[in-house]
């Protein structure tokens, strides 16, 4: 016979700091305060090809891992991330963005957008990817085609968080 057994905890801390992991509610709802997540967005001039977008503003950084001077979200362990980013063009431009890894872009990771000459559209890039990172592996986003417009941040956001 299969003998089965329930573990009642409410906190689940790490044995050398007692850093809390992971808590239990009493609605069953599990919360992680300490994984790695960060949410940022641009504002500023606009950015022209190729450049990396520096999101100067910080609105969650668990962990700081992310780095407003640079651009780069760094893998503060080896483990599966994801990531999502939209931004928005100048009018009137072709637009692509492309996700790197240590400053490589990937081949495999990239928006792209083709307005028609003269139409006098914005255009928008816009993706979502999970990656396997190394520890200290950095990730980063560039303007790969066209120019991003630095207006507010309604126009642009770069998201990210430690999966497992």
């Amino acid at each position: 016979s299969v003998m089965a057994s329930i573990l009642k905890v409410n906190t689940i801390q790490d044995a050398t700091n007692s850093t809390t992991a992971m808590t239990v509610d009493t609605a069953g709802r599990v919360l992680t305060p300490a994984r790695p997540a960060f949410n940022v967005w641009y504002s500023g001039s606009n950015l022209v090809s190729v450049a990396t977008i520096v999101w100067n503003n910080v609105e969650i950084n668990v962990g700081s891992h992310y780095d407003s001077s640079n651009g780069r979200f760094t893998a503060p362990v080896t483990g599966i991330y994801f990531f999502s980013w939209f931004a928005v063009s100048i009018s009137d431009t072709q637009f692509g963005t492309r996700l790197a890894i240590d400053g490589s872009e990937s081949s495999h990771v990239y928006t792209f957008s083709n307005a028609a000459s003269g139409d006098n559209q914005f255009e928008s890039g816009s993706g979502s990817t999970m990656l396997s990172l190394n520890a200290s592996q950095y990730v980063t986003i560039k303007v790969q085609n066209g120019t991003m417009l630095g207006a507010s941040n309604y126009h642009n956001n770069f998201c990210g968080y430690l999966l497992g």
